[in-house]
């Protein structure tokens, strides 16, 4: 354990600000200031009106997994995501609107039933 009262210790664990302007920091930084307004405009609210819970999840071959949630407003939020070095085929993709995918081939392949590996795809279907 390094000795916290080490001035190199100190030195080491200081944040580089400079970071976030450069590659690989500025995407993750992007994209995690795209998620959080997703959060606040589209999800919060419909958690503030009532019970959230699980619908479920399911496996979905080795890597993959699938799961829902009902919102507080009635909406149902859907989770297909592929954890994995090999995609997934045979998908039925979830219903109502893509809020949110992991990169830009994912949206192609979910058209054909699949999902790429190490991607993800969140989707919104609003309360009838």
């Amino acid at each position: 354990v390094p000795d916290p009262i080490d001035e190199a210790t100190f030195a080491r664990s200081k944040l580089d600000w400079g970071e976030p302007a450069r590659a690989p920091h500025d995407r993750w930084l992007a994209r995690t200031r795209v998620l959080l307004r997703l959060r606040g405009e589209r999800l919060a609210p419909r958690l503030a009106a009532g019970d959230t819970r699980s619908l479920g999840a399911e496996a979905l071959g080795e890597h993959g997994v699938r799961a829902s949630w009902r919102l507080g407003d009635g909406s149902r939020l859907a989770l297909l995501a592929c954890l994995g070095p090999s995609g997934l085929d045979g998908l039925a993709v979830p219903g109502g609107q893509m809020l949110h995918e992991s990169g830009a081939d994912v949206a192609d392949a979910l058209a054909r039933g699949s999902l790429p590996p190490w991607s993800a795809a969140w989707f919104l279907e609003e309360a009838s």
